[in-house]
């Protein structure tokens, strides 16, 4: 595991999201961003620039789909 790794989280669900940092932490990943909103998903993850980036993709709407194409592609 690399300290410098920088995950973000992408979770609209506050308890999920809280529940899903401590678990990052707890597990020794520090640099962890939450973003809450995924209008415009793939210019915040171009901002933010992360090495790691994780989303529930278990019931995934067609729009969240498109945007995280969007966002691998760049």
């Amino acid at each position: 595991m690399d300290a410098d790794t920088h995950i973000l989280v992408v979770e609209p669900e506050r308890e999920r999201a809280v529940a899903i940092i401590d678990a990052l932490k707890e597990g020794g990943w520090t640099r962890v961003t939450v973003l809450g909103d995924m209008a415009g998903l793939a210019r915040k993850l171009a901002q933010i620039d992360p090495d790691i980036v994780l989303i529930d993709l278990a019931n995934p709407s067609r729009d969240l789909l498109e945007q995280v194409s969007a966002a691998s592609d760049a």
